[in-house]
């Protein structure tokens, strides 16, 4: 499960499970972006994935299915962010995996 937070200084992630996904911290200035990446499968199914980028190009990725208590939608928690940091733009991006 993760505990996130947002302050003026910038965004903390602490994972109870680090082997799984781990925890980090990305300084408001550093915060380039953040990414939902959506794959599909040749038989057109999707699944998703979330993304914290930094202004040097690394990506931080936030596992969806660690939030299993209290329910928590990733792409909620990136209106959050961006409601807090409104120079942020959510970006989408699309993979075709055969």
């Amino acid at each position: 499960m993760y505990q996130i937070s947002i302050d003026n200084y910038g965004l903390y992630v602490h994972s109870d499970a680090p082997k799984l996904a781990p925890s980090f911290f990305v300084v408001a200035t550093d915060i380039s972006r953040l990414i939902r990446k959506t794959i599909r499968d040749s038989e057109g199914c999707e699944e998703h994935e979330y993304y914290v980028e930094t202004k040097s190009g690394r990506r931080h990725r936030i596992q969806d299915l660690l939030m299993c208590w209290p329910h928590l939608r990733v792409m909620d928690l990136f209106d959050q962010i961006t409601d807090y940091f409104p120079t942020l733009e959510i970006a989408e991006e699309e993979v075709e995996k055969y």
